[in-house]
């Protein structure tokens, strides 16, 4: 006699067992795990603080040197990070470098690790005006400087001067009389706001004259003389 094995009577055991080896280790859901990424505030230049609108970074910065408490932070990948710079009373913030642009709030999508650059300025310094002369006895000249602001200009020790400005564009041109015993050296002291520091300002002599005791001749070559704007 032939003896006919169901397949029900034997799956049915195995796949009890095969569940209850499978399940029996189970501790519930997987929760994936999530990427982070760093933020961090370096390259900073002048006095100011750069905060985080989630409370991650709240970076003091003196000098361009950051002191914290918290100049960098780690937040989930794919975030949307403000951050806000403030200048120091005696400064303003100018604008952002790094992983940010532009002069307002920087926002980011954090997607990789973002340095960000914040750039403080004081709201005025003062730029050495430097003439240079072929001769010994000049006794005026007239020049012009034009850049992006020019806020005062005060004679050096000895010179006297007489000035007026004019703005187009965004561009202060001043036209100076410089009056003394002029050599070479500086004539004068350009007040301009500090984020213009480095910018270009372009100068030209126009005319120059001798002293009384070179009958206050006009100087017919100008080739030699030269002024600057110095920091």
């Amino acid at each position: 006699m032939t003896t006919i094995i169901r397949s029900t009577a034997i799956m049915g055991p195995l796949l009890a067992v095969t569940l209850a080896a499978g399940c029996g280790h189970s501790d519930g859901p997987v929760t994936p795990t999530r990427s982070t990424k760093t933020i961090a505030i370096a390259g900073a230049t002048g006095n100011g603080r750069v905060t985080s609108g989630d409370g991650k970074i709240d970076c003091r910065i003196a000098s361009g040197v950051t002191s914290g408490p918290t100049c960098s932070a780690a937040v989930d990948s794919g975030s949307a990070v403000t951050l806000t710079a403030s200048a120091e009373p005696d400064q303003e913030f100018v604008a952002w470098g790094g992983d940010c642009s532009g002069s307002v709030a920087c926002q980011l999508n954090v997607t990789r690790d973002a340095t960000v650059s914040p750039r403080f300025a004081t709201l005025q310094a003062t730029m050495s005006l430097t003439l240079t002369t072929p001769n010994a006895d000049d006794g005026a000249v007239i020049v012009t400087v034009a850049g992006p602001s020019i806020f005062g200009i005060t004679p050096a020790a000895g010179v006297e001067l007489a000035e007026s400005r004019a703005i187009a564009n965004g561009v202060t041109t001043a036209t100076i009389l410089v009056r003394g015993n002029l050599a070479s050296g500086v004539v004068a002291t350009l007040t301009v706001r500090g984020a213009h520091v480095d910018s270009p300002y372009t100068t030209q002599v126009r005319e120059a004259a001798a002293r009384q005791s070179g009958n206050y001749a006009q100087r017919s070559d100008l080739s030699q003389y030269r002024v600057t704007v110095q920091k």
